[in-house]
C-alpha cells in the first residue's frame, strides 16, 4: 500500500513541474527580464533593461523605478545616468533641479564648468554661470578669471573677466624653472604651465642680472626646453642664468626666477661635474670630468661621442 502513495506523490510533482515549465515557456525574454530587474531591484538593473527595451511597453515604469533609485541614490553620476536614459521633461527638470542643487552646495569653479558642459541649454544655466562667476570675484586669482573667461568668454562676465586678465597679466610671474645639465653640457629646461599663456620666452645670461647686452633669447610652445644655442658663441660658457616669461596676446609676464646651470666641482677629479657621482676620467672634448652615465654624449652636429 505504501508504494501506491508514493507514486501518487511523484506524479502529483511532475504534474506541477510540468505546469511551471509551461508557464515558464510562454514567459517571453522582455517579460523574464523585467522580472529579473524587479528582483534586482538595482538602478543598474532598470538602466540595463531601458538599453535592451527602451520602445516597450514596460519602459514608462523602468523609468519611474530608475527614477526612484537615483533619488534614493542622489549623486550626481546617478542623477547623469538617469538623464541619458532620456526622460519624460518633468522628470528630467526634476533631476536638473537636483543636480543644481548638489553643484550649488558644492561651490566650486569645476562644479559650475561641470554643469555648463552638461546643461548649457538648462533654464538653470544662467543661474550657474552667476554663481560663478560670484565665486570667481571672492577668488580673485588669475587663474580663476582664466578659467571663468576660458568656459564664458561670450557672455557679458566673460567680457568682464577678459579686462581682469588684461589688466593683471602683466603683474603675474612665471614659477621659477628647473635647470638640467645634458651629456653634452646643453641644458633641459622646464617650468610649470600658467593658465591663458599662448608661448613662453627664455631669456638666458651669464649675469643673473640678465644685462640687454649679454642677454640672449627664444620662444617657446611648451613648458620644455632644450638650449644648446650656447655652443659656439663667445658668451657661451657655463655658469649660465635662465628665466621665464608667459605670453599672451602679445603681452609678457613679469619673468621668473632664474635658475642656474654650472658645472660641479671636479673634488680633484674625483666627481662629475654634471650630476655628482664617481668620475671615471676627463673627457678634454667637453673639457670636465664625467661618471660612467655621462661618458657618452652627442655633439650639435649629430655625431655620438665616448669620452674619455
Amino acid at each position: 500500500m505504501v508504494t501506491p502513495k508514493l507514486a501518487c506523490g511523484a506524479s502529483r510533482n511532475l504534474l506541477w513541474i510540468g505546469l511551471l515549465a509551461t508557464l515558464g515557456a510562454c514567459e517571453s525574454t522582455e517579460e523574464r527580464d523585467w522580472r529579473l530587474a524587479q528582483e534586482d531591484g538595482s538602478f543598474g538593473a532598470f538602466k540595463r533593461f531601458l538599453g535592451r527595451y527602451r520602445s516597450s511597453p514596460l519602459a514608462a515604469s523602468a523609468l519611474r523605478q530608475l527614477w526612484q533609485r537615483a533619488q534614493d541614490m542622489n549623486t550626481l553620476p546617478a542623477y547623469e545616468s538617469f538623464l541619458r536614459a532620456d526622460p519624460e521633461p518633468r522628470h528630467r527638470a526634476l533631476a536638473e533641479q537636483a543636480i543644481w542643487k548638489i553643484v550649488e552646495q558644492t561651490n566650486s569653479a569645476n562644479a559650475y564648468q561641470e554643469f555648463l558642459d552638461e546643461h548649457a541649454k538648462s533654464p538653470l544655466a544662467a543661474a550657474a554661470r552667476d554663481a560663478w562667476w560670484q565665486l570667481t570675484e571672492r577668488e580673485g586669482t588669475m587663474d580663476a578669471y582664466l578659467q571663468f573667461l576660458e568656459r564664458n568668454a561670450g557672455s557679458p562676465q566673460g567680457a568682464k573677466a577678459s579686462e581682469v586678465v588684461r589688466f593683471l597679466w602683466p603683474t603675474t610671474m612665471v614659477g621659477r624653472p628647473t635647470c638640467t645639465l645634458a651629456s653634452n653640457l646643453a641644458v633641459d629646461l622646464s617650468w610649470s604651465r600658467v593658465p591663458g599663456a599662448q608661448s613662453y620666452v627664455v631669456d638666458w645670461s651669464p649675469s643673473p642680472r640678465f644685462r640687454k647686452e649679454t642677454t640672449q633669447w627664444t620662444l617657446a610652445l611648451s613648458t620644455w626646453k632644450k638650449l644648446g644655442e650656447r655652443a659656439g658663441s663667445p658668451d657661451a660658457k657655463l655658469p649660465m642664468y635662465y628665466r621665464i616669461s608667459a605670453i599672451r596676446h602679445g603681452v609678457r609676464t613679469l619673468p621668473s626666477e632664474p635658475c642656474l646651470a654650472r658645472l660641479l666641482p671636479s673634488k680633484h677629479g674625483t666627481a662629475c661635474q654634471i650630476c655628482g657621482e664617481k668620475a671615471i676620467g676627463y673627457c678634454h672634448l667637453r673639457r670636465t670630468f664625467v661618471c660612467r652615465a655621462h661618458a657618452t654624449f652627442t655633439d650639435e652636429h649629430g655625431q655620438r661621442w665616448r669620452c674619455p
